[in-house]
């Protein structure tokens, strides 16, 4: 029902990454969605808000096995504070033995920005894992420039577009991102809408106002 309330977004999309948030859903409503959407798009992969909390290696091959090709970690959805660390690194790791990349939200913002610390659980994560793909989704927020130092530190970590670009255009952070996707090269930058929570329309209207801002091809 969602995607369908979505789909004229989608309309003229070659492909899309879909994030999947609810943490609680099992292989089989996995299944449904993934072959539902398949039946719509081409060149369509699936993230999961993983219950790292409640971790089965069985069940994340299941998630697998039904149409997952990521997951991701959400510190302020998911409350993940210092404590939770250890028990998310478990979960990734076991992720990287199925090749699977992990997404991490690196927004800044809420009242929670202080309480939940997701460029520190990135660093974490990225301390022990090196085989798989890391994206550091939004590119840090206003602290981009963290998220640059990170992402250079390690060759299998990326950088994210969404939400930060289209929000922050005209404003001092618009230089960050700038300075931090030119420094560490485009070949580590990802493109994301972050739809539905800025339209498509909105997302691909900001990063060209941004590329011409900034001199980018």
């Amino acid at each position: 029902t969602c995607f369908d309330h979505y789909q004229n977004e989608f309309s003229n999309m070659l492909g899309a990454n879909f994030m999947i948030f609810n943490q609680k859903i099992k292989p089989k409503g996995v299944q449904l969605f993934t072959d539902y959407v398949k039946s719509k798009m081409e060149n369509v992969f699936f993230t999961l808000l993983v219950d790292f909390r409640e971790f089965v290696f069985s069940d994340l091959e299941k998630m697998q096995k039904s149409g997952i090709s990521a997951i991701k970690f959400h510190s302020y959805v998911q409350k993940i504070s210092d404590d939770d660390f250890s028990s998310a690194l478990v979960c990734a790791k076991n992720a990287e033995k199925l090749s699977l990349p992990i997404f991490i939200d690196t927004s800044f913002g809420t009242t929670k920005m202080y309480q939940y610390d997701n460029l520190k659980l990135a660093a974490c994560l990225m301390d022990e894992i090196k085989d798989v793909p890391i994206v550091l989704l939004h590119t840090g927020c206003s602290r981009a420039l963290e998220a640059f130092l990170l992402a250079a530190s390690c060759e299998n970590v990326f950088l994210d577009t969404s939400f930060s670009v289209a929000t922050y255009l005209g404003s001092s952070i618009e230089q960050d991102l700038s300075f931090s996707y030119k420094k560490i090269g485009f070949d580590k930058v990802v493109y994301g809408s972050d739809t539905p929570y800025v339209s498509c329309e909105k997302s691909l209207k900001s990063i060209n106002t941004f590329f011409d801002n900034q001199d980018i091809s």
